[in-house]
């Protein structure tokens, strides 16, 4: 189910268009407060803000696979 970027929770899927195609292009997965868990391969497995200026831009949506 979708998922408004104000009611994330841990393990939400969030979704990505880094390549600015109109499209998923990357995927990570909510921690909390603003955090989120990725992998690039570049960096390998970090942890970035979904506050930062590039990720806010890039976010597409949420969504919520694992239900409580």
């Amino acid at each position: 189910e979708d998922v408004l970027r104000s009611e994330l929770k841990f393990g939400d899927l969030l979704f990505f268009d880094t390549m600015n195609k109109g499209r998923v292009s990357h995927v990570g997965i909510y921690l909390s407060d603003g955090y989120f868990v990725h992998s690039g391969s570049k960096t390998g497995v970090i942890v970035a803000s979904l506050d930062s200026d590039f990720y806010s831009r890039v976010f597409l949506k949420a969504k919520r696979v694992i239900s409580e």
